[in-house]
């Protein structure tokens, strides 16, 4: 996975204070990211308020590993020229994996008793829905992301399932003492490809949040 797709930057505010800092700067590492102002900020916690853009994405059914490996091989197909006009479109950063509720049929088989996860890369902001190549694949699907406000908690390493999980729980006790109530399922950030150094990788984990 290289250097990858959705949202970048930590910058600097009062460790308590509501008020904003600024955006953050839309790069990581020379790939573009989306943009966010910080509204709070403790330690590895922050809240932030996303502006809008647009991104790619596909929904995968199975395990959690197996959906980003899959989704992020469809992705880079489409920006790597699998598209109507053979055009490469620039990579960016961080790739987020999240889950996706799909409704229930019948009659239920193993496949179908599976997870299902969205996985999904920001499109270069020089790009607009109607200038953005088409992809071949018809399971990627182009989106317009509104204005979103979500808890983050950043972290290094190598971003486990087990690892990911124990820090959406360090998420969801810091939204609680900050009066902050989720209102969606969370999501996963990788901003790095496997070849870099674990100590050098950042991951996040992000929930869609309400002000109670």
């Amino acid at each position: 996975m290289s250097n990858m797709t959705r949202r970048s930057a930590l910058l600097g505010m009062s460790a308590t204070g509501l008020a904003a800092s600024g955006a953050a700067a839309a790069e990581y590492r020379g790939y573009e990211t989306p943009s966010w102002d910080v509204l709070q900020r403790e330690g590895p916690f922050e809240l932030r308020r996303y502006r809008p853009f647009l991104a790619a994405e596909v929904t995968i059914r199975g395990s959690a590993d197996a959906a980003l490996r899959q989704g992020f091989r469809t992705l880079a197909g489409y920006i790597f020229g699998k598209n109507t006009t053979a055009a490469k479109v620039a990579m960016t950063a961080p790739v987020t994996r999240a889950p996706e509720k799909i409704a229930m049929t019948a009659p239920v088989t193993r496949a179908a008793e599976g997870d299902a996860w969205t996985v999904r890369f920001m499109m270069p902001s020089e790009y607009t829905a109607e200038t953005l190549p088409e992809p071949e694949n018809q399971s990627i699907r182009i989106v317009e992301l509104a204005p979103d406000l979500r808890s983050v908690v950043g972290f290094a390493g190598l971003a486990t399932e087990a690892r990911i999980a124990n820090q959406e729980r360090r998420l969801r006790r810091w939204n609680a003492a900050k009066g902050l109530e989720a209102t969606g399922a969370s999501e996963a950030a990788w901003f790095d490809d496997p070849f870099t150094l674990p100590w050098r990788r950042r991951n996040e984990v992000s929930l869609p949040v309400a002000m109670t």
